[in-house]
């Protein structure tokens, strides 16, 4: 792999590793861009008008490209861009790449996220879907001001714990989240502290992208035993419900080392 120097990043304290990223890229095997010519992702603060930031990057062969990246964009994932719409809306668009609007995976994971917020419906502890956005497989979400539930526990720790009976409140609505959800035939299977967003004080489960659809007759507790990822969820819901009743952020990588 080449040597890449990043030159002219608007936020540098906020890119995302290159080496890393471009391996990450070259797993798609759908796209034909070469490694050098891939780009990277800035993640740029939150502002009131659109941002115009491009990244510049030079290869061993001193080529360059440049990224625009989506107007008032605010949070990139491995598979969608969350744009700032409104004070109370973002748009989530499909991740893109160099030389295309979007890769067909991005699209696709998109497109299960969509069928997941249009079978769970409104539920207090889901984060708010209003629908798709355009023609592209962008949809539209409640902006969670308050930010991922990890973040929120770290920005409040200080100088005592929240009082017992809003704790409690939170991990009924999370676990009555979450029996909606396998209710639902709806696997999450990302479930992580900064997948819980904190929208008007209220925990909301978020970001269904990696998540699976099931048919509505489908038995899903043969799916449960057969599905080591449905096994992961419930490992990831332990370590929420953890980290709400200590205020301790508390996680645990089952695919870590190998496990």
């Amino acid at each position: 792999m080449h040597n890449l120097a990043i030159e002219e990043l608007a936020y540098p304290e906020k890119a995302i590793d290159a080496q890393k990223h471009l391996q990450d890229l070259a797993t798609y095997p759908e796209d034909p861009v070469p490694l050098h010519k891939q780009h990277i992702y800035l993640l740029a603060p939150p502002t009131e008008s659109p941002l115009d930031i491009t990244t510049t990057i030079h290869d061993a062969i001193n080529k360059e490209i440049h990224v625009p990246q989506r107007p008032g964009c605010i949070a990139i994932g491995q598979t969608g861009e969350i744009c700032k719409l409104t004070d109370s809306l973002v748009i989530k668009h499909p991740k893109s790449q160099a030389r295309r609007p979007t890769t067909n995976s991005a699209a696709k994971f998109l497109d299960t996220e969509r069928q997941i917020y249009e079978r769970l419906g409104s539920h207090a502890g889901i984060l708010p879907y209003f629908g798709p956005h355009d023609d592209t497989g962008a949809i539209q979400l409640a902006y969670a001001q308050q930010g991922d539930l990890a973040a929120y526990i770290q920005s409040r720790s200080d100088p005592s714990l929240p009082p017992q009976a809003l704790r409690k409140t939170w991990i009924e609505t999370l676990i009555r989240a979450f029996h909606h959800i396998y209710s639902c035939r709806v696997l999450h299977q990302d479930v992580k502290l900064s997948n819980i967003l904190v929208h008007d004080d209220v925990p909301k489960v978020a970001d269904f992208a990696n998540g699976a659809i099931f048919p509505t007759e489908k038995d899903m507790e043969l799916v449960y035993e057969r599905d080591p990822l449905s096994r992961v969820d419930l490992l990831g819901i332990d370590c929420v419900m953890y980290s709400v009743a200590t205020w301790q952020v508390f996680e645990y990588d089952y695919f870590e080392n190998g496990r």
